[in-house]
């Protein structure tokens, strides 16, 4: 079907998952965006992610530990 276009046949789902992709940016947490100059390899992403995800454990685990009463004064 793609054939008459020139386009090889998983062009058109590619293109569809990178639209959704696309239009949810921005809508949702669990998609992170990355600036691409930051990304070398997924491996390093992963590592990143990791200690994001490490760091922010940490610091959920120490404010549901400490003494804190609510008050701001």
């Amino acid at each position: 079907t793609l054939r008459v276009y020139g386009l090889p046949f998983m062009t058109l789902p590619f293109c569809l998952a990178a639209l959704v992709f696309i239009v949810i940016q921005g809508t949702t947490s669990n998609v992170i965006s990355v600036p691409l100059s930051s990304m070398t390899t997924p491996e390093d992403h992963l590592k990143r992610v990791k200690r994001l995800s490490a760091g922010f454990d940490l610091l959920f685990r120490a404010i549901r530990s400490s003494s804190y009463q609510g008050d701001l004064r």
